[in-house]
């Protein structure tokens, strides 16, 4: 389970067995349903930022972001992609620094 500063939530679930998977969705944006819609179930992801910036990775190497993710972060994926690395572990945090104004802070793990 995963809240968002704003309000998003995202969960998912499955039995036991791994029959029976649902994932559920609040107060998110149409991009970021649609991005996810065919992804649940499979190893995925969610990370809301502040400004109602959001990441889904999905295993090590897949992944969609928010048109408001923060520059510096976008790029840093593409280069891990485009040097085949392993993308291991993104999250957005809230900023709470004057100087970071309304953008997104973050945290990423790679094998870079």
């Amino acid at each position: 389970m995963v809240f968002g500063p704003s309000g998003e939530c995202y969960m998912s679930s499955k039995k036991r067995d791994g029959s029976g998977a649902y994932n559920w969705w609040g107060e998110v944006d149409t991009e970021c349903s649609e991005a996810s819609r065919g992804q649940a179930y499979n190893n995925l992801e969610v990370s809301f930022g502040c400004n109602s910036s959001w990441i889904c990775t999905k295993g090590r190497n897949n992944y969609k972001m928010s048109r408001n993710t923060p520059p510096c972060l976008k790029e840093r994926m593409w280069r891990i992609m485009e040097e085949g690395m392993l993308l291991k572990r993104v999250r957005l945090l809230l900023s709470n620094h004057p100087s970071n104004g309304s953008h997104p802070s973050y945290w990423i793990s790679d094998s870079k």
